[in-house]
């Protein structure tokens, strides 16, 4: 399945290693010009660098996805590049192998705690809706200027949780499979996006309000869903 996006600029989070890095290199390869975003700056510095030397576009954006300020910094950042934002892919996300509560012959032995619970929430939850709630109105702007189109979505969502299942899976003790590869969780990832992009060039089509997909995954909320930006 090959992709086409020439004149696209799009924003990649967590993009620094693995599926990040994948899809960035992906993107880039398809004429995207592609803003990375991560807290790992040796590891995204060295990505922008592979990516122009390929003769591809890359910026990249020192970016805590829980932070507004740096959120907000990063797309005034990307704005000034390339002005103009038409990818958001939510791909940031942080495990801690712990279980809710664990239980060995009627006594507690371990349980997660309130910090890494934390920790998974403002990366996994909340770094979604602050790169979202940030990207979106030069997104809006866009579509009402030229009906570009645009896309949010999450790359996780496609891997079905898998990083979570692993978790609990190691954390009962039961032998975890090996994880795919990350060009195999980006070829998942497509295949779904493939999807949501459908979706969106459909209902884009029509002359009332333009649809953005967000999708949520983390470890407290499994289940996908779709939300509606008018």
């Amino acid at each position: 399945m090959g992709i086409d996006l020439p004149n696209r600029v799009a924003v990649i989070t967590g993009g620094a290693n693995g599926i990040g890095r994948a899809t960035a290199l992906t993107f880039a390869r398809a004429g995207a010009a592609v803003a990375v975003w991560d807290f790992v700056e040796p590891a995204g510095a060295a990505l922008v660098d592979e990516i122009e030397a390929a003769g591809g576009q890359a910026l990249f954006c020192k970016v805590n996805v829980t932070s507004q300020d740096d959120v907000e910094a990063a797309v005034s950042q990307v704005l000034e590049w390339r002005g103009r934002i038409d990818i958001l892919i939510n791909n940031a996300g942080i495990t801690r192998d712990s279980q809710l509560v664990k239980v060995r012959d009627g006594e507690i032995v371990g349980k997660m705690s309130e910090a890494d619970f934390d920790a998974v929430i403002a990366v996994n939850l909340k770094g979604v809706f602050t790169c979202t709630q940030a990207v979106a109105p030069t997104m809006i702007r866009a579509r009402r200027s030229s009906r570009s189109c645009g896309l949010v979505a999450s790359a996780r969502i496609a891997m079905t949780s898998l990083a979570g299942m692993m978790t609990n899976r190691s954390s009962r003790g039961i032998p975890s499979p090996t994880p795919p590869s990350p060009m195999m969780q980006l070829r998942r990832a497509r295949s779904f996006m493939s999807i949501v992009r459908g979706q969106v060039m459909r209902r884009g089509s029509m002359p009332s309000a333009f649809p953005c997909w967000m999708w949520l995954s983390s470890i407290a909320a499994r289940s996908a869903c779709a939300v509606e930006i008018a």
